[in-house]
């Protein structure tokens, strides 16, 4: 929360210490007065460390103190997903569908009220889209209990412990849907694997990143369109 992250810098600084200060997240992505709160905390800071680069050169403005460190560090494990999703996804590759992943922390929802996480549009969007397999990573088990009672061919839900980074080696592609962001850990385990990621323009994102439109169906469907002529491998950078 932007105001209790100014509160404590300004109770570190009256105690005489020095205030590293790293922002998980977009940098303006609240209304004027949050924006300003992450201002003053950025300027009166002794080092900032910001995770994209969009965040990065505005933070710099603020205060030249200030860094751009992604948050991504290389799994050293796979990490376990159970045998029945694995079984799934087999058949539905078998069957001749795209296996997309997503997921999201919890069903949550930003100050304009948008779904950050955009799990609800994907699921609309792959209802649409039969020859699409979408399996969604549900650690909070908020999506599973709002859509258990409906029937769906092509989307899984998983809320059982596993790695997210197990279950990218077996897709295809990963979305990400995002109202807003910081450094997307799953996007860079995505394009590690040099896996096709589709994610939201909303925010700055790594190279190898195919963007569209939040909440945009025809976007979406318009990148997909476009996937067969594109080279991940081309896209994909050392950042």
């Amino acid at each position: 929360h932007p105001m209790l992250r100014l509160l404590y810098v300004l109770i570190i600084k009256i105690l005489g210490k020095k205030v590293i200060l790293t922002i998980h997240g977009n940098i303006g992505r609240f209304g004027k007065l949050y924006n300003w709160f992450d201002k003053l905390s950025i300027k009166l800071n002794d080092c900032s460390i910001l995770i994209n680069k969009l965040s990065y050169h505005k933070a710099k403005e603020w205060n030249s103190n200030v860094c751009y460190l992604s948050a991504y560090i290389s799994p050293i494990e796979d990490g376990y997903l159970p045998l029945y999703v694995i079984d799934k996804i087999n058949k539905k590759k078998i069957d001749g569908k795209t296996i997309i992943v997503t997921n999201a922390y919890k069903r949550a929802f930003n100050f304009e009220g948008e779904e950050i996480y955009g799990i609800d549009f994907l699921i609309r969007f792959c209802k649409k889209h039969k020859n699409l397999f979408l399996i969604i990573s549900d650690p909070s088990k908020q999506y599973y209990d709002l859509y258990k009672n409906e029937q769906f061919e092509n989307v899984e839900i998983v809320v059982e412990p596993h790695s997210f980074y197990c279950l990218l080696k077996y897709a295809d592609w990963m979305i990400r849907a995002t109202a807003t962001d910081g450094d997307a850990l799953s996007i860079r385990e995505a394009l590690s694997l040099r896996k096709c990621v589709f994610a939201t323009n909303r925010v700055d994102r790594p190279c190898g990143c195919i963007l569209f439109e939040y909440n945009n169906e025809l976007s979406l469907e318009r990148v997909i369109k476009q996937v067969g002529d594109i080279n991940i491998d081309l896209l994909v950078d050392n950042e």
